[in-house]
């Protein structure tokens, strides 16, 4: 355990959360691939949970279009701690493409991701 610093106290979570600059991650799993359902509001996004991608999906049957997203477990740098990466298909198609095939599979090496 350890002391709570109220001055810069940031709310800790298990999904990845990229900051402007440099994000050093290593990626622990094998990944996953699928459709997700989500909705945007007026301040932020919901997410309806993952597509069946059957006939039988009720929220694809509501008209929600369903997402493709890439889903790693990844070791974070910045605050030492393994987290969830929920990513879409820019930086999806990059570890999963590029990289993969160049490089080999990403969980033997670290990866820099910048946030612009």
């Amino acid at each position: 355990m350890k002391k709570i610093d109220y001055k810069n106290y940031k709310k800790p979570s298990d999904f990845m959360s990229f900051k402007q600059g440099e994000n050093r991650i290593r990626i622990l799993s094998s990944g996953a691939i699928g459709f997700q359902h989500g909705m945007r509001t007026a301040k932020n996004f919901v997410n309806l949970g993952m597509c069946p991608e059957n006939q039988d999906c009720i929220h694809c049957k509501k008209g929600y279009e369903p997402k493709l997203v890439w889903k790693w477990i990844i070791f974070d740098f910045e605050d030492m701690r393994v987290k969830l990466l929920d990513a879409g298909p820019m930086i999806g198609n990059q570890v999963a493409g590029v990289l993969g095939t160049k490089h080999g599979d990403p969980k033997d090496y670290d990866i820099l991701i910048a946030r612009i």
